[in-house]
Protein backbone atom coordinates (compact mmCIF):
# COMPACT_ATOMS: atom_id res chain seq x y z
CA UNK A 1 0.00 0.00 0.00
CA UNK A 2 1.48 3.42 -1.43
CA UNK A 3 -0.22 6.33 0.90
CA UNK A 4 0.41 9.94 -0.09
CA UNK A 5 3.11 11.52 2.22
CA UNK A 6 0.95 14.45 3.02
CA UNK A 7 -1.91 12.00 4.00
CA UNK A 8 -0.79 12.03 7.38
CA UNK A 9 -4.65 11.38 9.09
CA UNK A 10 -4.96 8.45 6.49
CA UNK A 11 -2.21 6.87 7.58
CA UNK A 12 -3.36 6.80 11.21
CA UNK A 13 -6.48 6.08 10.57
CA UNK A 14 -5.80 2.80 9.38
CA UNK A 15 -4.22 2.05 13.16
CA UNK A 16 -1.40 2.56 15.27
CA UNK A 17 1.81 3.81 14.28
CA UNK A 18 4.77 1.12 15.87
CA UNK A 19 8.32 2.62 13.16
CA UNK A 20 8.99 5.51 10.85
CA UNK A 21 11.72 4.59 8.19
CA UNK A 22 13.23 7.78 7.14
CA UNK A 23 16.15 8.78 5.13
CA UNK A 24 19.26 10.52 6.34
CA UNK A 25 21.82 11.73 3.49
CA UNK A 26 21.15 14.55 0.36
CA UNK A 27 18.18 15.47 2.01
CA UNK A 28 19.22 19.02 0.33
CA UNK A 29 17.86 18.00 -2.69
CA UNK A 30 13.73 18.70 -3.77
CA UNK A 31 12.96 14.81 -3.29
CA UNK A 32 15.36 14.20 -0.59
CA UNK A 33 13.81 16.92 1.45
CA UNK A 34 10.49 15.83 0.52
CA UNK A 35 10.66 12.21 1.47
CA UNK A 36 12.61 12.76 4.76
CA UNK A 37 9.41 15.19 5.36
CA UNK A 38 6.95 12.69 4.88
CA UNK A 39 8.48 10.62 7.56
CA UNK A 40 8.84 13.31 10.24
CA UNK A 41 5.84 15.30 8.93
CA UNK A 42 3.53 11.21 10.53
CA UNK A 43 6.03 11.42 13.61
CA UNK A 44 4.64 14.93 14.40
CA UNK A 45 1.11 13.68 13.85
CA UNK A 46 1.35 10.77 15.56
CA UNK A 47 3.57 12.45 18.59
CA UNK A 48 5.33 9.82 20.50
CA UNK A 49 6.11 10.30 24.17
CA UNK A 50 9.18 8.31 23.44
CA UNK A 51 11.46 7.35 20.37
CA UNK A 52 14.22 4.84 19.84
CA UNK A 53 16.44 5.63 17.09
CA UNK A 54 18.22 2.87 14.92
CA UNK A 55 21.36 3.52 12.63
CA UNK A 56 24.45 1.89 11.39
CA UNK A 57 27.46 3.36 11.86
CA UNK A 58 28.97 5.39 8.94
CA UNK A 59 31.98 6.62 10.55
CA UNK A 60 35.80 4.80 10.45
CA UNK A 61 36.29 5.54 14.23
CA UNK A 62 34.16 2.56 15.45
CA UNK A 63 34.44 -0.14 12.25
CA UNK A 64 34.05 -3.09 14.17
CA UNK A 65 30.69 -5.05 14.85
CA UNK A 66 28.51 -4.35 18.32
CA UNK A 67 25.84 -2.41 19.34
CA UNK A 68 26.81 1.05 20.44
CA UNK A 69 24.50 3.13 22.97
CA UNK A 70 25.11 7.25 24.48
CA UNK A 71 26.99 7.70 26.93
CA UNK A 72 25.21 10.94 27.16
CA UNK A 73 22.10 12.13 29.20
CA UNK A 74 21.49 14.75 26.07
CA UNK A 75 21.82 15.30 22.77
CA UNK A 76 21.76 18.85 21.41
CA UNK A 77 19.97 19.87 17.75
CA UNK A 78 19.84 23.24 16.64
CA UNK A 79 16.25 22.77 17.76
CA UNK A 80 15.86 21.34 20.48
CA UNK A 81 17.45 19.44 23.66
CA UNK A 82 16.30 15.71 23.59
CA UNK A 83 16.73 14.04 26.66
CA UNK A 84 18.23 10.23 26.93
CA UNK A 85 15.61 7.72 28.28
CA UNK A 86 18.19 5.16 29.77
CA UNK A 87 14.97 2.82 30.88
CA UNK A 88 13.91 3.46 27.38
CA UNK A 89 17.87 1.65 26.17
CA UNK A 90 17.59 -1.17 28.96
CA UNK A 91 13.92 -2.23 27.61
CA UNK A 92 15.66 -1.98 23.44
CA UNK A 93 18.79 -3.63 24.60
CA UNK A 94 18.27 -6.29 27.04
CA UNK A 95 18.36 -9.18 24.86
CA UNK A 96 21.76 -8.53 24.06
CA UNK A 97 25.00 -9.47 26.47
CA UNK A 98 26.70 -6.92 28.61
CA UNK A 99 29.76 -7.31 26.46
CA UNK A 100 27.80 -6.51 23.07
CA UNK A 101 26.77 -3.20 24.67
CA UNK A 102 29.09 -0.68 24.00
CA UNK A 103 28.59 2.79 25.51
CA UNK A 104 31.15 4.78 22.72
CA UNK A 105 31.16 8.66 22.55
CA UNK A 106 33.42 8.21 19.32
CA UNK A 107 30.17 6.04 17.46
CA UNK A 108 28.08 9.34 17.75
CA UNK A 109 30.56 11.95 16.47
CA UNK A 110 30.06 13.07 13.31
CA UNK A 111 27.54 9.85 12.91
CA UNK A 112 24.92 11.78 10.42
CA UNK A 113 22.26 8.74 10.58
CA UNK A 114 21.86 9.85 13.84
CA UNK A 115 22.32 13.62 13.79
CA UNK A 116 19.34 13.96 10.74
CA UNK A 117 17.30 11.41 12.74
CA UNK A 118 17.63 13.67 15.87
CA UNK A 119 16.63 16.69 13.89
CA UNK A 120 13.99 14.99 12.20
CA UNK A 121 12.35 14.35 15.58
CA UNK A 122 13.24 17.60 17.23
CA UNK A 123 11.64 19.67 13.92
CA UNK A 124 8.35 16.73 13.94
CA UNK A 125 8.01 18.69 17.92
CA UNK A 126 9.38 22.40 17.08
CA UNK A 127 6.99 24.54 18.85
CA UNK A 128 5.65 22.15 21.42
CA UNK A 129 8.24 23.82 24.47
CA UNK A 130 10.86 21.71 26.47
CA UNK A 131 7.91 19.89 27.95
CA UNK A 132 6.20 18.46 24.79
CA UNK A 133 9.70 16.85 23.56
CA UNK A 134 9.46 12.88 24.01
CA UNK A 135 12.08 11.11 25.17
CA UNK A 136 14.76 9.05 23.24
CA UNK A 137 17.24 6.62 22.92
CA UNK A 138 19.37 6.33 19.87
CA UNK A 139 21.63 3.32 18.78
CA UNK A 140 24.27 2.67 16.35
CA UNK A 141 24.90 -0.73 14.75
CA UNK A 142 28.76 -1.48 14.23
CA UNK A 143 28.63 -4.24 11.57
CA UNK A 144 31.03 -6.58 9.78
CA UNK A 145 32.30 -6.01 6.39
CA UNK A 146 30.81 -8.67 4.66
CA UNK A 147 26.79 -9.55 4.80
CA UNK A 148 26.35 -6.79 7.09
CA UNK A 149 25.39 -10.13 10.16
CA UNK A 150 22.28 -10.21 8.33
CA UNK A 151 20.85 -7.68 10.47
CA UNK A 152 20.27 -9.91 13.10
CA UNK A 153 21.15 -6.88 15.98
CA UNK A 154 19.10 -4.37 14.30
CA UNK A 155 16.39 -7.48 14.16
CA UNK A 156 16.80 -8.47 17.68
CA UNK A 157 15.94 -4.70 18.87
CA UNK A 158 12.76 -4.48 16.82
CA UNK A 159 11.54 -7.52 18.47
CA UNK A 160 12.68 -5.70 22.10
CA UNK A 161 10.84 -2.96 21.09
CA UNK A 162 7.55 -4.49 20.53
CA UNK A 163 7.76 -6.19 23.79
CA UNK A 164 8.46 -2.73 24.96
CA UNK A 165 4.89 -1.51 23.09
CA UNK A 166 2.97 -4.45 24.91
CA UNK A 167 3.96 -3.93 28.23
CA UNK A 168 3.65 -0.27 28.43
CA UNK A 169 0.24 0.28 26.70
CA UNK A 170 -0.18 3.96 28.23
CA UNK A 171 2.78 5.43 26.32
CA UNK A 172 3.52 6.13 22.59
CA UNK A 173 6.49 4.38 21.62
CA UNK A 174 7.69 4.46 18.17
CA UNK A 175 11.22 2.92 16.25
CA UNK A 176 12.67 5.27 13.88
CA UNK A 177 15.51 3.25 11.53
CA UNK A 178 17.21 5.71 9.68
CA UNK A 179 18.24 4.22 6.08
CA UNK A 180 18.64 5.86 2.43
CA UNK A 181 18.02 3.66 -0.78
CA UNK A 182 20.57 2.90 -3.55
CA UNK A 183 23.45 5.36 -4.05
CA UNK A 184 24.69 5.12 -7.02
CA UNK A 185 26.13 7.04 -10.20
CA UNK A 186 23.62 5.98 -12.65
CA UNK A 187 20.37 7.27 -12.10
CA UNK A 188 17.91 4.57 -14.04
CA UNK A 189 20.18 1.97 -12.24
CA UNK A 190 19.17 3.24 -9.24
CA UNK A 191 15.78 3.15 -9.63
CA UNK A 192 15.84 -0.47 -11.29
CA UNK A 193 17.68 -1.76 -8.17
CA UNK A 194 14.70 0.16 -5.70
CA UNK A 195 11.88 -1.21 -7.14
CA UNK A 196 12.89 -4.99 -6.13
CA UNK A 197 14.21 -3.38 -2.30
CA UNK A 198 10.55 -1.70 -1.52
CA UNK A 199 9.23 -5.32 -2.43
CA UNK A 200 10.93 -6.17 0.21
CA UNK A 201 10.76 -3.42 2.42
CA UNK A 202 6.71 -4.32 1.93
CA UNK A 203 6.76 -7.35 2.75
CA UNK A 204 8.91 -7.48 5.66
CA UNK A 205 11.51 -10.06 4.62
CA UNK A 206 15.15 -9.30 6.26
CA UNK A 207 16.62 -13.07 4.74
CA UNK A 208 15.77 -11.90 1.08
CA UNK A 209 16.82 -8.18 1.67
CA UNK A 210 20.14 -8.97 2.70
CA UNK A 211 20.34 -11.76 -0.32
CA UNK A 212 19.37 -9.01 -2.49
CA UNK A 213 22.03 -6.81 -0.85
CA UNK A 214 24.77 -9.52 -1.37
CA UNK A 215 23.43 -9.93 -5.14
CA UNK A 216 24.15 -6.63 -5.72
CA UNK A 217 27.51 -6.06 -3.54
CA UNK A 218 29.16 -8.88 -5.62
CA UNK A 219 28.68 -7.51 -8.93
CA UNK A 220 30.58 -4.99 -7.90
CA UNK A 221 33.44 -7.15 -6.67
CA UNK A 222 31.87 -5.75 -3.27
CA UNK A 223 34.24 -3.01 -3.72
CA UNK A 224 31.85 -0.35 -3.67
CA UNK A 225 29.49 0.88 -1.41
CA UNK A 226 27.45 2.91 -3.86
CA UNK A 227 26.07 -0.27 -5.69
CA UNK A 228 23.98 -1.41 -2.54
CA UNK A 229 20.50 -1.19 -2.44
CA UNK A 230 20.40 0.01 1.21
CA UNK A 231 22.92 1.78 2.64
CA UNK A 232 21.68 0.44 6.48
CA UNK A 233 20.08 -2.47 5.86
CA UNK A 234 21.02 -3.47 9.68
CA UNK A 235 18.35 -0.54 10.81
CA UNK A 236 16.10 -1.53 8.51
CA UNK A 237 16.36 -4.96 10.08
CA UNK A 238 14.91 -3.37 13.31
CA UNK A 239 11.29 -2.63 11.35
CA UNK A 240 11.00 -6.02 10.43
CA UNK A 241 11.71 -7.22 14.13
CA UNK A 242 9.59 -5.03 15.18
CA UNK A 243 6.73 -5.27 12.36
CA UNK A 244 6.85 -9.18 12.47
CA UNK A 245 6.40 -9.10 16.53
CA UNK A 246 3.37 -6.43 16.18
CA UNK A 247 2.11 -8.05 12.87
CA UNK A 248 2.29 -4.93 11.19
CA UNK A 249 1.84 -3.94 7.77
CA UNK A 250 4.17 -1.40 5.83
CA UNK A 251 3.10 0.95 3.99
CA UNK A 252 4.90 3.53 1.60
CA UNK A 253 4.57 7.37 2.20
CA UNK A 254 7.11 8.52 0.06
CA UNK A 255 9.67 7.97 -2.75
CA UNK A 256 12.26 9.77 -4.74
CA UNK A 257 15.83 10.33 -5.96
CA UNK A 258 18.32 13.29 -6.00
CA UNK A 259 20.92 13.77 -8.42
CA UNK A 260 24.00 15.68 -7.27
CA UNK A 261 26.26 17.45 -9.63
CA UNK A 262 30.55 18.29 -8.26
CA UNK A 263 31.98 15.23 -8.93
CA UNK A 264 31.27 13.04 -5.87
CA UNK A 265 31.89 9.33 -6.19
CA UNK A 266 27.71 8.77 -6.49
CA UNK A 267 25.87 10.57 -7.71
CA UNK A 268 22.57 9.38 -7.18
CA UNK A 269 20.81 8.77 -4.21
CA UNK A 270 17.44 7.55 -3.59
CA UNK A 271 14.99 7.75 -0.34
CA UNK A 272 12.04 5.93 1.00
CA UNK A 273 9.45 6.85 3.92
CA UNK A 274 7.79 4.08 5.08
CA UNK A 275 5.50 3.14 8.51
CA UNK A 276 4.89 0.53 10.05
CA UNK A 277 0.88 0.66 11.39
CA UNK A 278 -0.90 -2.03 12.72
CA UNK A 279 -3.92 -2.33 11.21
CA UNK A 280 -7.63 -2.05 13.29
CA UNK A 281 -9.10 -3.90 10.10
CA UNK A 282 -6.71 -6.23 8.82
CA UNK A 283 -8.56 -5.90 5.26
CA UNK A 284 -8.28 -3.03 5.27
CA UNK A 285 -4.45 -2.81 4.60
CA UNK A 286 -3.23 -4.74 1.67
CA UNK A 287 0.53 -5.16 1.65
CA UNK A 288 2.44 -6.69 -2.15
CA UNK A 289 2.57 -10.81 -1.36
CA UNK A 290 3.99 -12.80 1.75
CA UNK A 291 4.52 -10.29 5.01
CA UNK A 292 6.44 -12.42 7.38
CA UNK A 293 9.33 -14.47 7.68
CA UNK A 294 7.99 -16.43 11.20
Amino acid sequence: MAVPGNDRAGVLEHGGLHGVLAPHGAIDGIDGGRVFANAYSLVRAFRPTHVVVVAENHVKAIEKEGVFVPPFTHFTTPLADLAVNFELGDAVCREFPQATLLPAKEAFEHQHPVEMALMGVAAAFLGEGSLGLPWIFPVVLGVPPRGMGQGRNGYVIGEAMARAIRENPGMRLLLVATSDLCHHRQFEYTRRLDEETKIHLRRQRRQALFEHWLRCADRSGFESKYTIPVCSPSAVSSLFGLGNAMRDSMVELGYGSTHVDGGRDCESYSFAAMALIQPKDPTAVQIDGPARED
